[in-house]
Order: structure tokens, then C-alpha cells, then sequence
């Protein structure tokens, strides 16, 4: 029995011993049938809640099992009936008793009536991954510069309009075209969405008029926003 341990992808050594008996005792008879004894050890202190293995060769022979579980670190078992010969090849697969690592390896070995071989199958461990990982792209957008926000009269009466401005730039052009958008404390705006619209005073008081300027950038703080003042005056009594 041979051990070794690598932490992070541990090798356990699995001795395979073909003991052989010859079913008429002859050395090499015709028809002779080997046996082989498989034992596993995984070093280090781990110990494995399942094992199982597979044997095969060419021709169709396929031969299946599990390991009968030993105290501490060992699982074994017997196979027989292996008709001598060579070909043959085991694997084996393993599951440590932390739940999370498995084991696998694989090796080749020959059936020789009245001798005993010895195969030495490496089990290569890996333990399941458990961080994971996120793929993400930045996209640079320089966000618009709100220049100001005018109107041509800074006082008119009820009933009558002002036209409104708004200055602004977007110094990498995008990701969309500039788009506007008007509010009002009181009145009425012809389009919220232009550049230009006209506002008509419809009642006395003093009206806010705010503008937010957007890119198409979904950030709350892309879209800068400037407002303007103006007096709705009480039209005169009619004479």
C-alpha cells in the first residue's frame, strides 16, 4: 500500500493487486480465471464515504462495483472471475468525506493465471469550486452641460405667452440625442419636450419654470436641470 497527499488536488495511491488463482490450479491452463483485490488509502486523514470501480477489456468484459467502506481511511474489495489475459483496465471514483472532493483515476493491468500482478491506480482529487465570479464591462459617458435657461420677458399678463430657451451641449454625443424636458408651477407650455417652447400665463402669481436636459444616461445625476422666474400679471379691467 502506497500513500500520498497533495492539498488542492491531493493524489491517494490505490493498490491493485491481480492475485491470481488458476481455476484447475495449473499455471496457465486453457480457461484460467484471476481474481484481483483492489484496496484504497487516502492520506493526510481523509477518509471516503464512497467508492466505486469499473473494469474492463476489449471484447465487451465490463465488470462494475462499489468498495466496501473499511474503518478509517481504507475501502477494498475482491473481484474474481477475470479470465487470464491482458487488456484489462480499472477505474476507480471516490468521494471524500468532506462532501465536496472527488476522485478519480484509471490504470491498466494484465490477468496472469497462477501469478499475481500489481497495478497502482493514482486517484486525482479535486475539490468542488465554491467562490464564484462576475464579468462586467464600464461604459464612459461624459454627461450634458446645462449652458442656462431663459425667456424673453420676465413679466407678462394672464392670457398671453413668453417664449423660453434652454442652452445645452453634450460633449461625446451620446449615447443619445439631447431630449428635454419642461415643467411648470402654474400655466400652460405648448411642448414640454422642445428646446423652445412657448409658456401662457393663466393666472396671476409668480410661475417657476424648470427644465431638465437628459442624454439618454440612465443616471439620476446625468440630467442636469436650470430654472427661470417670470410674473403673470392680472390682465387690466376691460374699459
Amino acid at each position: 500500500m502506497t500513500r500520498s497527499f497533495v492539498r488542492s488536488g491531493f493524489v491517494a495511491s490505490l493498490a491493485v493487486a491481480a492475485l491470481i488463482g488458476a481455476c484447475g490450479g495449473g499455471r496457465g491452463s486453457a480457461g484460467a480465471l484471476g481474481a484481483v483485490n483492489v484496496a484504497l488509502e487516502l492520506g493526510g486523514g481523509a477518509t471516503v464515504t464512497g467508492a466505486s470501480y469499473t473494469i474492463r477489456r476489449a471484447g465487451g468484459f465490463n465488470q462494475s462495483g462499489n468498495l466496501g467502506l473499511g474503518p478509517g481511511a481504507s475501502a477494498s474489495t475482491a473481484v474474481g472471475g477475470l479470465p487470464a489475459g491482458d487488456g484489462y483496465a480499472i477505474a476507480i471514483s471516490a468521494t471524500a468525506s468532506d462532501g465536496a472532493t472527488g476522485c478519480g483515476g484509471s490504470a491498466s493491468f494484465s490477468a496472469r493465471a497462477g501469478l499475481t500482478s500489481a497495478v497502482t491506480v493514482h486517484l486525482t482529487c479535486r475539490q468542488a469550486p465554491v467562490n464564484g465570479s462576475v464579468s462586467f464591462k464600464g461604459n464612459l459617458n461624459l454627461c450634458p452641460n446645462l449652458q442656462g435657461v431663459g425667456a424673453n420677458l420676465a413679466e407678462v399678463t394672464v392670457g398671453n405667452g413668453i417664449a423660453l430657451s434652454v442652452g445645452a451641449d453634450d460633449p461625446d454625443s451620446g449615447p443619445s440625442p439631447l431630449a428635454y424636458h419642461w415643467t411648470v408651477s402654474s400655466g400652460a407650455l405648448d411642448d414640454a419636450a422642445s428646446p423652445r417652447p412657448t409658456f401662457t400665463c393663466l393666472s396671476p402669481g409668480t410661475v417657476t419654470i424648470t427644465v431638465a436636459v437628459s442624454d439618454g444616461d440612465p443616471g439620476p445625476d446625468c440630467a442636469p436641470s436650470g430654472s427661470v422666474r417670470i410674473t403673470c400679471a392680472a390682465a387690466p379691467p376691460s374699459t
